[in-house]
């Protein structure tokens, strides 16, 4: 969901989700110390959201451009398994054929 705010909430339930939280790193930002998922966690979250509402194109749109500045040092296979989840792998390929 996303609010005015630009908050968005999800419900993580999948093991593949809750893999990715447990697996967050703790960091210290301005709003305090939080765990931190991934590049790739990052995507991960934000395919189910595309795929169940395509007219969220921002989150097309920013799984785009994370492909594009951490193409380098992405965990592809982690990826794959992702877009596989959701039977996108071919999307994946689009997304990767694109830079």
């Amino acid at each position: 969901m996303r609010a005015a705010q630009g908050l968005n909430l999800l419900y993580a339930h999948r093991p593949l989700a809750l893999r990715l939280l447990a697996q967050a790193s703790e960091r210290e930002t301005p709003m305090g110390r939080m765990r931190i998922i991934s590049v790739e966690g990052l995507i991960g979250f934000k395919l189910p959201g595309f795929v169940n509402d395509a007219s969220r194109t921002r989150d097309l749109d920013d799984i785009r451009a994370l492909l594009k500045i951490h193409r380098a040092s992405l965990n592809m296979n982690e990826l794959r398994e992702y877009f596989a989840l959701f039977n996108k792998s071919e999307l994946l390929s689009e997304l990767l054929g694109q830079h």
